[in-house]
């Protein structure tokens, strides 16, 4: 067996290690609050039936975003990851 032929599976594994690094690099960069704020917002509407422009998003300690939409009785929070991933959903009374 080649010598070279047993580097090759240490080779690939730093070669997926640099690739999801650099994707997840470029995510991490081109995520902005308002892109997060308005897909989280669409998807209120979409599940709560509510509309969008009430939601209003601010910095939260917990997570990178906190967006609350609706009524105050009835607002739902969203907390949201650096990634736009959905951390936690609060419905009720919230930030």
């Amino acid at each position: 067996m080649p010598r070279w032929l047993w580097y090759l599976p240490l080779s690939l594994i730093l070669l997926a290690s640099a690739l999801l690094g650099y994707r997840y690099g470029v995510v991490w960069v081109n995520m902005d609050r308002g892109e997060a704020a308005a897909v989280w917002a669409a998807h209120y509407a979409r599940e709560a039936g509510g509309d969008p422009a009430t939601c209003l998003a601010l910095p939260d300690e917990a997570a990178w975003l906190a967006l609350r939409c609706g009524a105050d009785e009835r607002a739902w929070t969203y907390r949201i990851s650096r990634f736009g991933q959905l951390v936690s959903l609060t419905r009720g009374a919230g930030i």
